[in-house]
Formats: structure tokens, C-alpha cells, sequence
């Protein structure tokens, strides 16, 4: 078999191979997002984007393949699969921006709950992609496949990266400009990577600094999909405090001052490390990487494992510790889960796939925390006692 033959497997197998628990996970997932959407917990297009994150990502490997077998004798063939990937992730995000802003919510007045939802819609799109990443190592084809889990990777941490500086600028109040500068910074980034990627001869070089720079950026994504969760919260709560006065969430905040609003906070969202809740969701997200790992050296299909833990955890410790104990676990699990992906992937290549599993499960695992965070808020367990 050729060369080329065998990149076509490659290529095939990201949507084929693993085309049994793709169809289980995403069709659980859906259904999950669908009851939201029913009971009008998240947006209706919510389940529909997920979907396309997981197509997208499957679709980004697949052309990533085909290109860099093609590109093959080109001057910077080494580098072609990256770039790629991170066009494909910004196209994607660009043209979903626009179409959920012009035609999906166009009719939204208020510019800010527009934000809102496009927000949400585009982290639902980000925890599909991330799914895919991870279902992106079950079986296939060693040489091929690898190509095709690298793209996938690639163009999930690009996917991620941009939207939690969207979700996070948008939380933070920056309206539109914060929302579209993130997209932009991201082209201009491409470009000068480009350009940069032309002067480095080195392989050794680049394959070191390929590998670290991609955990580094991931590890940095969580976190600030760790942040914006908890400033969705804080604005979840004062939007809630502010619609019982009968009043705008901005008037709401002009009118109580910043030590009223810490008091409310406290009193549905504390985040005071000697709060129960924190803590226990703290020693939960802590322990959760360590778990993972056993996974990964016991069940060859872990992305299969990765992807329903994915989504049940911000679930399951939502409905017993509130947002409250997913804060606490996702900063376990960030702060531990980033440390351990740096560790595995420069312990060589058997090791290597755990550290790129573990970062995209942490994004994940962010990214799904923001979407279930309504639950954490309205049904917890621990609420009753509030």
C-alpha cells in the first residue's frame, strides 16, 4: 500500500473507525441538551451546535490529512496540518459568529443577552469539539490516525482558546468589541506564526516546542474557561437579584453598591475556600486527573471514557454541591490536570497520548461546566439548605 493509500485511511477513520461511541455519546449528549433546551434552560440551538463542533472537528482532520499528504514536497510541509487546522477552527468560529448574530439572534434587542447567547451556543460548539478530540484516539491507523488526532487536537485548542477569551470579555462586560477583538488577535496570529514558522529549520526544535507550546496553550484555555465560568455565575446571580427588583441587571448594579453585591454573592455563590462545598469539589477536581490515568492504562477506548466523564462530572457535582463545588473542581482539576499533561507529554511517546488526553478533557470539562452551570444554580442539593 502507498503513501497516499494509507493517508486515506487516515482520513477515513476519524469518522469512521469510531463511528459506534461517536453515535453514543453524541446522541446521550444530545438528548441531555435537548431536555435543557426543552425546559428552556439553554438556547434551542444549544444541541445543534454541539453537534456541528464534534462534524467540524471530524471534518478538520479529515481535509488536515488529505492537505499535508498532498503538501508533502512543499518548502514548509512540516508545518502545513497546523496551520490547517487553526484557519478551519477560525473560519468555523467566525462564520458561526456571524450567523448566530444576523440571522439566529438577530432579533434580539438588547445587545447584551444576545452576547449572551451566542456565548453559550459557541462553548457548546467548543465541548464537541473537545469531544472529538478525545474520541480522535480510539483505534485507527498509527502513521495516518496520527496525523488526523493532531489536527484534531489543533483545531479543538484553537476553538477553545478564542472562545474563552469571548466568553470571558463578554462576562466581563466588554460587549461586542470584547467579543470580536479575540477573533481578529486570532488571525493575526496565524499570520505572524506563518511567517515565523518560514525561519525555523530545526525538527528537533520544533517538534519539542510544538508539543509543550500545544499543552501550555490548552492548560491556559481551561483556566480561563475556569474564570469565565465563575464570572458567568456572579453575573447568573445578580441578573437573578436584579430581575426580583424588577429592574436591569446594570441599573441593579449602580444601585446597590459593591459591598451589597459581595453580600448577595456570598449568599448564592461563595467561593471562600473554608466554604463545604469548595472544598469538597476542590479535593473531587484534584483527584479526578489521577483517575483518568488509571482509565487511560486500563481501557484502550479511552476517549470513550474521557468524553462521558466529560459531561457527567460538572453534572453530577453541580446537582449535590451547587456552583459552588464545580468552582472548586474545576480549579482541582485545572491546576493538577495541567501539571500532569506537561509531565506526560515529554515522558515520551507511550505517555505522550495521556498528556494530550488530559488537556482536552480539562477544557472539556470547563466548557461544560458553563453550560450546565443553570442546573448547579437552580437545582442543587445544597441550595435546599440555603
Amino acid at each position: 500500500m502507498n503513501e497516499s493509500a494509507k493517508d486515506n485511511i487516515g482520513a477515513k477513520s476519524i469518522l469512521g473507525d469510531r463511528l459506534y461511541s461517536i453515535v453514543i455519546i453524541y446522541t446521550v449528549a444530545f438528548i441531555i441538551l435537548g431536555v435543557m433546551s426543552f425546559f428552556n434552560l439553554i438556547s434551542p440551538l444549544v444541541p445543534f451546535a454541539f453537534i456541528m463542533g464534534s462534524l467540524s472537528s471530524g471534518l478538520s482532520s479529515y481535509f488536515s490529512v488529505k492537505i499535508t499528504s498532498a503538501a508533502k514536497r512543499c518548502v514548509v510541509s512540516h508545518m502545513i496540518f497546523d496551520f490547517v487546522a487553526a484557519s478551519l477552527a477560525l473560519l468555523n468560529l467566525s462564520v458561526w459568529f456571524l450567523a448566530l448574530r444576523h440571522v439566529f439572534y438577530a432579533n434580539i434587542i438588547q445587545t447584551d443577552d444576545q452576547l449572551t447567547r451566542i456565548t453559550q451556543t459557541l462553548l457548546t460548539f467548543c465541548v464537541g469539539a473537545s469531544m472529538a478530540a478525545m474520541l480522535a484516539r480510539i483505534r485507527g491507523d498509527k502513521k495516518a490516525s496520527g496525523i488526523a488526532t493532531a489536527a484534531a487536537d489543533r483545531f479543538e485548542t484553537y476553538i477553545c482558546a478564542i472562545t474563552a477569551t469571548i466568553a470571558l470579555a463578554v462576562a466581563a462586560g466588554f460587549g461586542m468589541a470584547g467579543a470580536v477583538v479575540p477573533m481578529i488577535i486570532a488571525a493575526a496570529g496565524i499570520i505572524c506564526s506563518l511567517i515565523g514558522a518560514l525561519f525555523i529549520r530545526s525538527e528537533s526544535f520544533r517538534k519539542v516546542a510544538e508539543k509543550n507550546f500545544a499543552i501550555i496553550a490548552g492548560g491556559l484555555a481551561a483556566f480561563a474557561l475556569a474564570c469565565a465560568y465563575a464570572e458567568q455565575i456572579r453575573v447568573k446571580v445578580l441578573t437573578a437579584a436584579a430581575a426580583a427588583h424588577g429592574i436591569t441587571y446594570n441599573a441593579f448594579r449602580g444601585f446597590i453598591g459593591p459591598d451589597r453585591e459581595a453580600e448577595i454573592l456570598d449568599g448564592a455563590f461563595n467561593l471562600s475556600i473554608t466554604s463545604p462545598p469548595v472544598i469538597i469539589g476542590l479535593v473531587v477536581g484534584c483527584a479526578l486527573p489521577f483517575a483518568l490515568v488509571l482509565i487511560m492504562r486500563r481501557v484502550k477506548t479511552r476517549g470513550f471514557e474521557l468524553s462521558i466523564m466529560a459531561v457527567i462530572m460538572p453534572i453530577a457535582v453541580g446537582l449535590i454541591l451547587g456552583a459552588e463545588g464545580v468552582a472548586g473542581m474545576l480549579a482541582g482539576a485545572v491546576s493538577v490536570g495541567f501539571v500532569m499533561s506537561l509531565i506526560f507529554a515529554n515522558a515520551g511517546s507511550v505517555k505522550e497520548a495521556a498528556g494530550y488526553s488530559l488537556c482536552a478533557f480539562i477544557k472539556a470539562i470547563c466548557v461544560a461546566s458553563i453550560i450546565f452551570s443553570e442546573l448547579a444554580l437552580t437545582y442543587s442539593f445544597v441550595g435546599l439548605f440555603r
